[in-house]
């Protein structure tokens, strides 16, 4: 069964992280994922991580990531 209802662009920023050896979902589940956002949207790939990114790879980095992002999302209010 297919869902056909349609799409409700999201009114938020996103921030989303993405490990590129992702077993979950490949690589290509990323294509236009940013035309359902109705606000910005943040990719950060992460090359040689899997599933769960934030926290199975470069954690440090990860946090700095989120850390500067939620800065820029509080300095635009």
């Amino acid at each position: 069964m297919v869902d056909e209802s349609p799409i409700v662009l999201i009114d938020v920023p996103v921030l989303e992280f993405h490990g590129l050896d992702d077993g979950a979902y490949v690589n290509e589940s990323l294509n236009d994922t940013w035309e359902s956002m109705g606000r910005d949207f943040t990719l950060v790939t992460l090359p040689g991580i899997g599933h769960n990114s934030q926290n199975t790879g470069d954690i440090q980095f990860v946090t700095t990531m989120l850390r500067s992002w939620l800065e820029m999302q509080k300095s635009r209010q």
